[in-house]
């Protein structure tokens, strides 16, 4: 047998030397990293065991690191603020009708939904006085003057 392998279709560019294919695989493997021998990463003794901060609800994901100790302590301070903040804003507001995804816990009285109703109300004919005065204010203001442009002043003479 020759020491040519066919390559492609046909035609005389398409036939390589053998020996030339086995030398370029053998290159290929040697330079693959995939392909080498994996070796273990040198195992480095803790003095101590690893402490970790947990976060969130649950999970692998929401364990970090003692370097993010005080960042993650950072961050809870502003959560605990921003919770607070946003309770006392939402204190006096009484939930109406349907919130949330669902269930029995999610619904309201008939009497919240009618003190929302007239708080609606109430807002809307403020909205409409302010919006007259605002009319009758723009309708006591004269129209301003006429401006007058150089093409304007050719045409009256």
């Amino acid at each position: 047998m020759s020491g040519f392998v066919r390559t492609g279709r046909g035609g005389a560019g398409n036939f390589i030397n053998q020996k030339d294919v086995e030398e370029a695989e053998k290159a290929q493997h040697a330079n693959d990293p995939e392909s080498q021998p994996a070796s273990a990463p040198p195992v480095v003794p803790a003095s101590q065991a690893p402490q970790y901060v947990r976060s969130g609800r649950g999970g692998a994901g929401n364990f970090a690191d003692p370097p993010t100790l005080a960042e993650s302590q950072a961050r809870e301070d502003v959560v605990d603020r921003t919770e607070v903040a946003v309770n006392t804003s939402q204190a006096g507001k009484p939930r109406v009708g349907l919130s949330g995804r669902g269930g029995a816990g999610n619904w309201t009285d008939s009497d919240a939904a009618k003190d929302s109703d007239a708080d609606n109300d109430v807002q809307s004919r403020q909205s409409r006085i302010e919006d007259k005065i605002v009319h009758d204010i723009e309708a006591s203001l004269p129209p301003p003057p006429r401006t007058y442009h150089q093409h304007d002043r050719n045409m009256e003479k």
